[in-house]
């Protein structure tokens, strides 16, 4: 008499969910001594409500040594009750000539809300060419 082999057990696979609150990647090319100047836009935020800030630093600085601060200009438009805010994003002659086209450089830009809640909301590397 042949007996039946066990029932194979199921094997139950499960996949973990990420949260991940990175900042999204931005990285910035330009020529030195060049203007800079772009938009950025953030559907369903108001970003008026708090404070946006921007820094270029020195990659290699353990202190993250700022070594350029981006004039920024912020505005929402409301379209539907739902907020879009872009910010304008500048850099001015003086501030890419003085990034060294071998140096290491990193960006952020941050809002920090009514509140005291600080959000990254853009970070990337920085690339400053010579001409």
């Amino acid at each position: 008499m042949h007996e039946k082999p066990p029932p194979k057990a199921d094997i139950l696979t499960y996949s973990m969910a990420t949260y991940s609150q990175l900042p999204g990647a931005l990285d910035l090319q330009f020529v030195r001594a060049d203007e800079l100047n772009f938009v950025a836009q953030f559907p369903g935020m108001n970003l008026t409500t708090g404070t946006v800030s921007a820094s270029v630093y020195d990659a290699t600085s353990a202190a993250s040594t700022s070594v350029a601060t981006p004039g920024l200009s912020v505005s929402v438009v409301t379209t539907g009750g739902v907020p879009a805010s872009t910010v304008t994003v500048s850099l001015v002659e003086t501030q890419t000539g003085a990034l060294s086209a071998t140096g290491r450089y990193r960006w952020f830009m941050r809002y920090v809300s009514a509140g005291g809640v600080t959000r990254t909301l853009l970070a990337g590397n920085v690339f400053a060419n010579n001409p």
